[in-house]
């Protein structure tokens, strides 16, 4: 039953009745996030069972209960309702809906008070939420999408993913503004942490994140650190940059990928990395080490207990990794670029990983004629002095 269909939203009440072929009833109930919040958070509709259509008992109903989403006010109501109340039960009854369902197309251009859902402490986004093949756009992520949980900093649309299932759904533009100095930091476009759940058919276009640390900090396109998960038929594209800045140059860890900082438990089946384009840490100094500085065109750190499968990243001509210290005649950073993934531990399964690039350089704002050239695998950027690795210097070496 669909309660926006009725006038009379006080007054109601279901009879699930079984018939031959079923032992118990199903009923559905779906109503707009805006009549679950005046409501109080709370179901109030009468639900009971009969087994012969004349006598009535609470018996054995089964019942699952949607709110849909038709605008940006609806995704903030949602979002608050999730968080409120800390790391215990919501606002309400709201972590224990089965399914938050968009119904319309979000532009958050005009509504810049964005907010991340699962900031709440051990309150990580665990049911369903269904996309239903609509877009959400211009999401900006701010101060006040920043949670603190075990002296992390997280940060993403998703803030904190513990369980559940996020399906067919489009981002189209993420960028941060104004995140502050952080001591550790998780950040991610889609995710700051993904702890567990399933993830399917999610694309993020048009993503732009810079975060600044003194301590450790992981980012990713997708998310900040992967911790467990099912991930599947996510594509990326555009990742125009990821920034890092330290504040420390002795102990700022600074861990980027195209895809997440750190992936582990992960099972990760078709991922496609489009346009891939600059990853960039700084240090304070400007001159960073060889231990503080890490860039994957996938991620960074494997851990153990992954599946990787049909993975495709493209780079293209203007592609850059620019890592803290790849300056000239100090180039001890240049191991810390890699194509794919930097470090692994443990057992992992990797199959079908495609990698594309161009061996050939045609910026014309660099080379000037615009003919293609041989690629010499890095160049220097003669305004700050920093050598950047191109595709073709990150892939061969």
């Amino acid at each position: 039953m669909d309660v926006e269909g009725v006038q009379n939203k006080k007054n109601i009440r279901l009879t699930g009745t079984n018939d031959v072929l079923n032992s118990t009833p199903k009923i559905t109930v779906q109503m707009a996030m805006s009549t679950f919040k005046t409501n109080g958070h709370n179901d109030w509709i009468t639900k009971d069972y009969s087994i012969n259509g004349s006598q009535f008992g609470t018996g054995s109903y089964y019942v699952d209960r949607i709110i849909t989403i038709g605008g940006t006010g609806g995704w903030n109501d949602f979002a608050k309702a999730w968080n409120g109340n800390g790391g215990n039960s919501g606002l309400g009854m709201t972590r224990r809906i089965d399914e938050f369902k968009l119904i319309s197309n979000l532009d958050f251009k005009n509504s810049p008070d964005f907010v991340s859902v699962g900031t709440a402490v051990n309150g990580g986004f665990n049911q369903i939420f269904n996309g239903n093949g609509y877009t959400m756009s211009k999401i900006k992520l701010t101060n006040s999408n920043v949670s603190t949980e075990n002296s992390t900093d997280i940060v993403g649309i998703f803030n904190k993913i513990g369980g559940g299932t996020i399906k067919d759904l489009t981002i189209n533009g993420v960028s941060t503004e104004n995140i502050p100095l952080v001591d550790k930091l998780h950040l991610g476009a889609f995710a700051g942490q993904i702890n567990g759940g399933t993830i399917n058919n999610v694309t993020v276009n048009n993503i732009n994140l810079n975060g600044t640390i003194s301590n450790h900090g992981y980012v990713g396109g997708f998310a900040g650190v992967i911790n467990k998960g099912n991930i599947s038929n996510v594509t990326l594209n555009n990742i125009t940059k990821l920034y890092l800045y330290g504040t420390n140059y002795t102990n700022s860890r600074m861990y980027m990928g195209g895809f997440a900082g750190r992936i582990a438990n992960g099972t990760i089946n078709n991922a496609i990395l489009n346009q891939i384009g600059t990853f960039r840490s700084d240090v304070i100094t400007q001159l960073g080490t060889s231990n503080n500085t890490v860039i994957g065109g996938f991620t960074t750190e494997l851990g153990s207990g992954n599946s990787i499968k049909n993975a495709y990243l493209y780079f293209t001509e203007k592609s850059q990794f620019r890592p803290a210290g790849a300056v000239i005649n100090n180039k001890d950073s240049r191991n810390q670029v890699s194509t794919f993934y930097h470090s692994m531990t443990g057992n992992n399964t990797l199959e079908n990983i495609n990698v594309v690039y161009n061996a050939y350089v045609t910026d014309k704002s660099i080379y000037g004629s615009g003919k293609p050239i041989e690629d010499e695998g890095y160049n220097l950027d003669q305004a700050t002095k920093y050598i950047y690795y191109t595709a073709k210097g990150m892939i061969e070496g």
